[in-house]
């Protein structure tokens, strides 16, 4: 019985800690959306542009895609054809 509670507790902690860094999270996400938004940038275009970049965008230089020092990736032209 003792194992039994000792697991519960151990659940009941790791579903609270995931839940905080969900929040977390999502505070994280709203507070860059809100801010495009207060910026006058077009969310869609925005979102759909930083997610496409930040996969094999370099760390050091990840505040580029941050709303106020946005800009739209130039695609290549024969690319886009």
């Amino acid at each position: 019985m003792p194992d039994d509670l000792a697991r519960a507790h151990a659940a009941r902690i790791h579903r609270d800690d995931l839940l905080v860094e969900t929040r977390e999270t999502l505070a994280r996400a709203m507070t860059i959306i809100e801010t495009a938004k207060m910026n006058g940038i077009d969310l869609q275009a925005y979102l759909a542009d930083v997610l496409d970049r930040i996969h094999d965008h370099k760390i050091n230089r990840l505040d580029e895609l941050l709303p106020w020092n946005w800009a739209p990736a130039v695609r290549d032209r024969a690319a886009a054809a």
